[in-house]
């Protein structure tokens, strides 16, 4: 089979991938030509579409860029073998399905967690595979915490009218809400962090972290990491401002808008406190009513979020200058 598309950005990488119209065997030969150059992959995603080398990737933005510059296109090609899904429904459409891989009947005890979280994996997989080539699927509820959608993606359940004592229930999706998508790790997969192996009782305790693409982490080790960087960084920010390293904590509260966590880390100045904390886009400052009074009226030639004695700051060095003027007026 022969397709030409263009190479896109991988996740949040440097790699390139190829999304092909049909599910590809990567067990077979598969040639991928850049105008007359032919590269190889480095990789395969789950629906066997190639994932191409940072090098070969900038090559291919670089060469577009050069060809379009002429006014012409460049269009990769793809030659690959089709991969038939001829899986039955009863096998990753069922509860008995996940039932059966959950249970790992004829694993070894020392092994039930990993050939569990292997069987898992391998159901979502078809599942995915099911979805990619448009099959009708069910709506499932997994430990009471993921969302198997029939897009064949996985969840993270928000809100349900029901209270789930099996391990997956099919459910009307109509009584059901998720958020974020989440990436079950397989029994390969080690914690970018604290680097243990994953087990089923990892995603049973709904200890995997929802932030990563490309790199999967206990929620617990992910949490901790991201504590201690934004405290460098709030650190960072006053001691760039006020000698001494002024003393600082950290305190959390649950922010009811996000639905999570929040952390402040407060530090304390010789001139009063100032508390800084972190969103998804800006870092934010607040002078606690301690500090030495001063005219919020000193920002506002800055187009950011400004209210009564806090600012919101796009950057490190916009934090570092926001705290450096309120320091001076």
């Amino acid at each position: 089979m022969t397709e030409r598309h263009s190479i896109k950005k991988f996740r949040d990488t440097n790699l390139g991938i190829v999304r092909l119209n049909k599910l590809a065997d990567s067990n077979k030969e598969m040639k991928i030509f850049i105008g007359d150059k032919q590269v190889w992959p480095i990789g395969f995603d789950t629906y066997g579409h190639p994932i191409i080398s940072e090098s070969n990737f900038a090559y291919y933005i670089a060469e577009k860029a050069n060809v379009e510059r002429r006014g012409e296109s460049l269009v990769p090609t793809i030659e690959y073998e089709e991969k038939v899904f001829c899986i039955r429904p009863e096998a990753y459409d069922a509860e008995e399905a996940f039932i059966r891989a959950l249970e790992a009947k004829d694993a070894k005890e020392d092994e039930k967690d990993k050939i569990a979280l292997k069987n898992l994996k391998q159901v979502l997989t078809y599942r995915k595979h099911a979805a990619f080539c448009k099959k009708e699927m069910h709506t499932f509820v997994l430990y009471g915490h993921y969302v198997l959608a029939s897009n064949g993606h996985v969840y993270i359940l928000k809100e349900s009218k029901e209270v789930y004592d099996k391990e997956v229930v099919m459910v009307d999706p109509e009584t059901i809400s998720y958020t974020e998508e989440i990436h079950i790790p397989s029994e390969r997969d080690t914690c970018g962090i604290c680097g243990k192996k994953f087990s089923i009782k990892d995603v049973e305790e709904f200890s995997i972290s929802i932030n990563e693409n490309s790199v999967k982490t206990h929620i617990n080790c992910f949490k901790e990491l991201k504590v201690a960087t934004e405290h460098q960084t709030a650190s960072q920010i006053i001691d760039a401002v006020y000698d001494g390293r002024p003393e600082g904590r950290v305190e959390s509260e649950y922010d009811t808008e996000k639905s999570k966590i929040r952390n402040w880390f407060i530090y304390k100045t010789n001139q009063g406190t100032i508390k800084i904390s972190f969103k998804t886009k800006v870092i934010v400052i607040e002078w606690e009513d301690n500090f030495k009074p001063f005219n919020m009226s000193i920002f506002d030639g800055e187009r950011v979020t400004k209210y009564d004695r806090g600012i919101h700051a796009w950057s490190k060095d916009d934090a570092i200058r926001y705290v450096a003027m309120a320091k001076k007026a």
